[in-house]
């Protein structure tokens, strides 16, 4: 459906909140006069000097605005900032904006601290009824939007759409924008527009203090800081292998010489063989191919077990990798079957009917598979009518054999409960799910002798 995709500007945010509009939201969350009291003395008590050739002039005493580089200001800022969040979610209710889907609830909004990102749709009475909630929202608080700073961007929408966007007042730009340091985009991400990211890595070398640093020294860099700039980016998305080769040529040269690139001879070790854990006797450098596809796992386990999250419901699209990893590293404990697919998960014995029978897995729809609850397929033996296509002689063996099977199971009133399979607890972890891709690799036994304490003082074993 058509939409315009807002990404709003708070003109001089933490500076310009006024108080009373504070107070009073902190009061309707439930804060007591005693917190009200001591936070008007924190912020009364802030002042500002004018430099004067040296000499500083008199107090300036503030009337609004929170403490910057107070580590409260900003838990008070969101719960400021949270209204308007309410007041577009109220105005919706009421039916004076659309809502975003027919059937699903999709917020309108996204908030974190003074970022704002807002969804509406392309009409000129929802596009009219923004600016008034935001005008509305800025005369209470003082966070009043800068339209000319503001940005819009049109989704899938005609001449006629993009016409009341000018309403506004504010630039219409082109995909892919950023938002939280992600580049938003309908498509997957080229090399050109992760570039950022490579020269973030890049800007982090320290090129003259590599020379005064060791081996294991610059190790410890390459682990704890290059290694640890993508990953806000991999969690979302996954970045093509030309950029994450391009991020590993500049570990793998600061690490064997210091410098962003290092040709053959300085490479003591094949790079893979350094990416692997430590307990297969390798250095421990994590494998951003598999750190993000360990991360990425995180959002197909959330939308399976938590659906109070603002994205559930959604059609998320994974990749094939991350669906064969998630598949072989859960298995569903049934309950009620509400929850567990009938098709899809592993849930007899831990095994799933596409492996147990595939060919009959094969000729049921994939719109089926992906929507059928155990609950539903065991009502009057709904799953049977689930098969389409041509049925031969070995599919209707493996009917009989799920139909076997089918016959033992009992559900209860308990809900049916993801199990993980890589922790103790059966909960997801990164982690875990990092060192599972792993999993039939050689073991290295000797490798705490390798990495045993090398004298009293205990620094651990140098490398090269």
């Amino acid at each position: 459906m058509p939409a315009i995709l807002l990404k709003l500007d708070l003109t001089k945010a933490f500076d310009s909140i006024a108080w009373p509009f504070l107070f009073e939201v902190l009061r309707h969350y439930g804060f007591g006069d005693r917190f009200l009291e001591w936070l008007a003395i924190l912020l009364s008590s802030a002042s500002t000097r004018i430099l004067l050739n040296g000499v500083p002039g008199p107090p300036i005493w503030h009337r609004r605005g929170l403490r910057q580089g107070d580590p409260l200001s900003p838990q008070l800022f969101v719960l400021a900032v949270d209204v308007l969040s309410k007041l577009i979610r109220r105005a919706t209710e009421l039916g004076i904006m659309q809502r975003l889907h027919p059937r699903r609830t999709i917020p309108p909004i996204s908030l974190y601290a003074d970022d704002v990102v807002l969804f509406c749709r392309p009409q000129l009475d929802d596009v009219a009824a923004v600016r008034a909630t935001l005008q509305l929202f800025g005369a209470a608080s003082g966070l009043k939007v800068n339209f000319t700073k503001s940005s819009a961007t049109l989704l899938r929408c005609n001449a006629e759409d993009a016409a009341s966007v000018h309403t506004l007042g504010c630039p219409i730009v082109d995909l892919p924008i950023t938002y939280l340091g992600i580049p938003l985009t309908i498509c997957r991400p080229t090399t050109a527009q992760l570039q950022p990211i490579v020269d973030k890595v890049a800007n982090r070398l320290p090129t003259w203090m590599s020379r005064l640093m060791n081996k294991s020294g610059r190790l410890a860099m390459v682990k704890s800081v290059l290694g640890a700039i993508p990953l806000h980016q991999m969690l979302v998305i996954a970045p093509p292998k030309k950029t994450l080769k391009q991020i590993e040529k500049l570990q793998r040269g600061f690490l064997w010489a210091g410098r962003a690139d290092a040709q053959g001879g300085h490479c003591h070790v094949n790079w893979q063989r350094v990416c692997r854990p430590i307990e297969q006797g390798s250095l421990g450098v994590r494998d951003l191919e598999r750190t993000g596809l360990s991360l990425r796992i995180r959002w197909m386990w959330l939308a399976r077990t938590d659906d109070t999250r603002a994205w559930s419901g959604l059609d998320l699209h994974f990749s094939p990798e991350e669906r064969q990893l998630f598949f072989a590293s859960t298995s569903m404990m049934l309950g009620n079957g509400h929850n567990a697919l009938f098709w899809e998960d592993r849930w007899i014995s831990g095994r799933a009917i596409s492996e147990i029978a595939p060919l009959l897995y094969n000729c049921v729809p994939k719109r089926l598979r992906r929507i059928r609850t155990v609950a539903q397929a065991l009502l009057g033996n709904s799953w049977a009518r689930d098969i389409r296509g041509v049925v031969g002689i070995h599919e209707i063996g493996q009917y009989l054999r799920i139909w076997h099977l089918l016959q033992d199971t009992l559900l209860t009133d308990e809900p049916d409960k993801l199990q993980w399979k890589w922790t103790h607890d059966g909960e997801y972890t990164a982690s875990s799910c990092y060192l599972a891709t792993f999993r039939g690799s050689t073991t290295c036994y000797s490798w705490k002798l390798i990495w045993k304490r090398g004298h009293p003082h205990g620094s651990n074993s140098s490398i090269g």
